[in-house]
């Protein structure tokens, strides 16, 4: 039995998480090579394992979800998580403050 996928819908608003909101905290800390450290992402109910951190060529960072290679030999997200950008930037901050003290 086929599921039916229907992603031909763009008139769906997109939904944030609310970082305040679920309580969430930063877990497992690991600085992997000079521009990315992963993490988990803990909140009320649920975890985000494996989520990263990653350094710009062109400076700052931006914060990526763990992907699983296909046969093709594209990268394809396990997940989604849309945050807004003020709790992504303080996401970065708090993750930056952690990664000083490892």
């Amino acid at each position: 039995m086929g599921f039916k996928n229907n992603n031909n819908n763009n008139n769906t608003e997109r939904v944030y998480i609310d970082l305040e909101a679920v309580g969430y905290s930063v877990n497992n800390v690991r600085v992997v090579s000079d521009n990315l450290v992963t993490f988990t992402l803990s909140c009320r109910g649920f975890a985000l394992y494996n989520m990263r951190l990653i350094e710009k060529k062109a400076g700052g960072y931006f914060i990526r979800v763990p992907q699983d290679k296909g046969t093709n030999g594209a990268y394809y997200n396990k997940y989604s998580v849309y945050l807004s950008e003020e709790d992504e930037k303080a996401l970065i901050e708090d993750l930056l403050e952690v990664v000083k003290n490892v």
